[in-house]
């Protein structure tokens, strides 16, 4: 009778193998999970950094309409850094961004052009903050902007 000879892999390297299938394993779940977690952005207020989504509630600002030109005055503690301007016409509605960079206290005159169905536009603040060392836009949610009836 012949002996057979079993083969197999051995403990330390089935070990190693083990260890690195679950590390593998770790780093996706890692992965897929951080993309669900946002990252903090924070916004300095008064020489004080909160979270930029407290920064847009205390964004306060003025906004009327003199012909094509909207008229902005910023007169709330808040630096805004640019507006998105949404025209609300019958069934849909169209976003256009615009820099303005207004410090607190500060105010623009823009020209803006005006769909002929246009019923009313939104001016929507978005904020410049930071997030780690590189910053970013957050826009503000809509409730947060001043409403213009046109018609």
């Amino acid at each position: 009778m012949k002996k057979r000879c079993k083969k197999g892999v051995s403990p330390v390297v089935s070990t190693a193998l083990l260890i690195g299938i679950v590390m593998l394993l770790a780093i996706i779940i890692f992965l897929w999970a951080s993309s669900f977690i946002q990252e903090t952005i924070e916004k300095d207020v008064l020489g004080k950094k909160v979270p930029i989504e407290t920064a847009c509630q205390e964004v306060k600002f003025e906004a009327s309409l003199n012909g094509n030109m909207l008229l902005l005055s910023n007169t709330g503690n808040v630096g805004i850094y640019e507006i998105n301007i949404k025209q609300q016409m019958p069934g849909t509605s169209k976003i256009e961004e615009r820099m303005i960079d207004m410090n607190a206290g500060s105010y623009k005159n823009e020209s803006i052009s005006i769909d002929a169905t246009t019923e009313s536009i939104t001016i929507i603040p978005v904020l410049l903050g930071r997030a780690g060392n590189v910053d970013k836009k957050y826009t503000c949610p809509e409730e947060t902007g001043v409403e213009i009836q046109i018609r």
